[in-house]
């Protein structure tokens, strides 16, 4: 099927546009804004600077299958967050993921760090390097990283280099019950990334360049809004994509709320049958 996009994706047939997060009753912000590191003390001069102006892009036409040609039970996302602790693990060696497992962390099944690239693209907090490795912000699920590798090999694609996250995991509340997994950030299975940087220098900040526009659907067909610039357009692509290869259950976007003004929110669901781009 040829269809006309804004940015070579789709939204799953069905998908219920009604999903949203769950009230967090935590001692920590539900936010990341008051936990992770958000200071341009960190980030590279073209992360911090005036955004990149471009031209208008034209309209993208690309080879799409159905949405329904691909039953959702085969849907990347849907099979990793079913996977057992030990069938990760497997898949994590199997792939040769550089990771490291950790002891026991409240709400996650399978807590694992990130010990390397994955597919030659670097993934880290905005922490100083010394203090990453010890790091809650840098833990995951295992399965979200089975996911991340998936994402690293469509950004890889896209010639990124470099993506900068604000948090993974971020620990439950006092009080979470011992033995009880977690959902999103409780559970290890969500990341908030805030910045992308390219093999040729582009950097790619997502509160500045991303360009939320008034009643825009994220990767809904049809041209794509007027003066969207080389850099949004970047954004854009790279949140479709990886909703159209369905490596997560929800993307959320700075177009959905404030409080997701400077990142894009990627996370997994078990059990969940529907997939989510806002």
């Amino acid at each position: 099927m040829r269809v006309p996009l804004a940015l070579g994706a789709w939204i799953v047939a069905g998908t219920s546009l009604g999903w949203g997060h769950a009230a967090a009753v935590s001692a920590e912000p539900a936010d990341p804004h008051d936990v992770a590191p958000r200071g341009a003390s960190t980030l590279p001069a073209e992360l911090v600077s005036e955004a990149q102006v471009g031209s208008a892009v034209a309209v993208v036409t690309l080879e799409l299958p159905e949405t329904s040609a691909e039953p959702r039970t085969e849907a990347p996302a849907t099979r990793y967050a079913a996977l057992t602790n030990e069938a990760c693990e497997s898949e994590l060696v199997a792939r040769a993921i550089p990771h490291r497992l950790v002891g026991p962390k409240r709400g996650v099944a399978a807590p694992v760090r990130l010990t390397g690239p994955l597919h030659e693209v670097s993934f880290h907090t905005l922490l100083p390097s010394p203090e990453r490795g010890r790091s809650s912000y840098e833990l995951f699920d295992c399965r979200l990283l089975l996911a991340l590798d998936d994402l690293a090999k469509l950004l890889a694609a896209q010639d990124v280099v470099e993506v900068m996250y604000y948090s993974a995991y971020r620990p439950p509340p006092a009080g979470f019950p011992d033995g009880r997994l977690g959902e999103r950030h409780d559970g290890g299975l969500a990341i908030d990334i805030g910045y992308f940087r390219t093999k040729d220098g582009l950097g790619l900040n997502v509160e500045r360049d991303y360009q939320a526009f008034p009643g825009e659907r994220p990767c809904a067909q049809g041209p794509p809004p007027k003066q969207m610039t080389r850099s949004s357009f970047a954004l854009r692509k790279i949140a479709c994509d990886a909703i159209e290869a369905r490596l997560f259950n929800a993307a959320l976007t700075p177009g959905y709320d404030p409080t997701h003004r400077d990142h894009f929110h990627f996370e997994l669901s078990a059990g969940a049958g529907w997939f989510v781009v806002r």
